[in-house]
């Protein structure tokens, strides 16, 4: 009888196991967000998304998703718009304004 409880024990230890593996995300995906909010035409270059060089037209947006956990970028035009970044645990968004 304490061998067939022992078992038992060993196959609800297992279940256990299987079902938190189950549930860890191995491969986690973060969303980043691009919005351009301001009156000028946005140039994004050398981002950390694919594509890394992509243009925002004023009013318009873009999403990417990937495994980063942190991305930067450079933008143009300096003088004309500022950036500002707000974080999530799954990613974030760059808002672009008229400075």
């Amino acid at each position: 009888m304490k061998n067939k409880q022992n078992g038992l024990r060993i196959i609800v230890l297992l279940m256990v196991i299987g079902f938190l593996l189950m549930s860890c995300d191995l491969n986690p995906e973060f969303t980043w967000k691009f919005v351009n909010q301001s009156s000028y035409t946005v140039n994004i270059s050398e981002a950390d998304v694919k594509p890394s060089s992509f243009t925002l037209e004023p009013g318009k947006s873009r999403s990417f998703t990937n495994s980063r956990t942190s991305v930067s970028c450079k933008y143009e035009p300096v003088n004309s718009v500022n950036v500002s970044f707000s974080s999530t645990l799954k990613g974030g968004t760059f808002t672009f304004k008229n400075k």
